[in-house]
């Protein structure tokens, strides 16, 4: 991913159990973690492979992930993408 022309992004899969964290706390953490309102950037690192976006599996963590990215909509511009379907592979 170190070339922009490759379409590619860094990513990071999260696997949680729902018994001991919510989406909504790992949301609520993302949101204070990165910049929501930088594109194509995160700190010194720029280019569309640090792009930053929230994927789901389901419907009901879509509906989360909408819910709380229109909360952080309200407060400032959020340039982060989100409810992308997650991909169907992983690079590893």
């Amino acid at each position: 991913v170190c070339y922009e022309d490759t379409n590619h992004a860094e990513a990071v899969y999260i696997e949680y159990d729902k018994s001991i964290i919510s989406l909504d706390k790992i949301l609520e953490e993302y949101f204070k973690i990165i910049d929501s309102t930088s594109l194509n950037k995160q700190g010194n690192d720029r280019g569309t492979q640090y792009r930053t976006g929230v994927y789901y599996y389901t419907n009901e963590e879509k509906d989360k992930i909408k819910k709380k990215w229109r909360k952080v909509r309200k407060i400032k511009i959020v340039k982060t993408h989100c409810l992308c379907g997650f991909p169907p592979f992983f690079l590893q």
